[in-house]
């Protein structure tokens, strides 16, 4: 009889995958299709860096491609060391991934939002808008009115609103009860 592991409940399903006739071999094709498909979807990102650095900056290709290739590198360093060199650190009881994670989700991905729909509303013309909104995304004019209010209202106070929730998370109850 084989050891089970305790408080695991997928252990069994693993095990049994070990059991199908050539299930070793299945498991490793599946993980192997699995990198490369993470793989083809990275290269195709790295991409479009690559290639708008190369047409903003006039810059060579390969000169593009190695800035980003180290960028990408300098910045998985710190998910990589997370749970190793890295995995003493600790502020507020979360790690150095659990930090990076709500920064970017929490924090910088509301503002990117913001930003793009301030931008968008500010650099384009009604009518360039209403043609693109109109024609381009095969929408009834009808929805062009409320389309525009929710570009322009709705969406920066939800944002705001948000960001301001976080804020008010962050300053922790010995700060609110000021307020």
């Amino acid at each position: 009889q084989e050891p089970r592991i305790r408080n695991h409940r997928n252990t069994g399903r693993l095990q049994s995958i070990g059991r199908i006739p050539n299930g070793n071999w299945l498991g490793f094709f599946f993980f192997l299709c699995l990198y490369l498909a993470s793989l083809g979807a990275a290269i195709g990102i790295l991409e479009t860096i690559v290639m708008n650095l190369k047409e903003s900056y006039r810059i060579q290709r390969s000169r593009a491609t190695w800035w980003v290739g180290l960028a990408c590198l300098s910045l998985s360093v710190f998910p990589a060391l997370s749970s190793t060199v890295l995995g003493q650190f600790q502020y507020a009881g979360k790690g150095v991934l659990e930090l990076i994670d709500l920064v970017l989700i929490n924090w910088i991905l509301p503002l990117v939002a913001l930003m793009v729909a301030m931008v968008f509303r500010s650099r384009f013309s009604q009518a360039s808008m209403r043609e693109l909104f109109v024609k381009e995304a095969l929408v009834e004019e009808a929805l062009y009115d409320k389309w525009l209010f929710v570009l322009k209202w709705l969406i920066p106070l939800m944002i705001v609103g948000i960001l301001a929730a976080q804020w008010w998370a962050l300053l922790g109850p010995s700060v609110r009860r000021y307020f």
